[in-house]
């Protein structure tokens, strides 16, 4: 299944040049959910407010290291616990 996912989700990585190649963090699922944050400053200019889920923004427990969406995104940056592979590691391309 994870073959599957790869090759629909991700075009084939030999094609692209190196800085385009596919990259993804592999986050456990434990820190995601205890550490995952979204203030929705993602969405916005680009949903009307009104289109905004109704339920509240996403933050952790108080006192939790908060890891905000745009972090998990920005693959220079290093998250504790996070591991970033290529696309091509995963799915045995080359």
């Amino acid at each position: 299944q994870r073959d599957v996912y790869l090759s629909e989700t991700f075009p084939a990585q030999h094609e692209l040049a190196g800085p385009f190649r596919s990259q993804v963090r592999i986050v456990p699922a434990g820190d995601f959910l205890r550490f995952f944050s979204s203030d929705r400053s993602h969405m916005q200019g680009r949903l009307a407010a009104s289109a905004f889920p109704d339920y509240p923004i996403i933050q952790p427990e108080p006192g939790e290291r908060s890891i905000d969406i745009a972090d998990y995104w920005d693959m220079n940056k290093a998250l504790e616990g996070c591991e970033i592979k290529s696309v091509a590691s995963l799915s045995g391309q080359t």
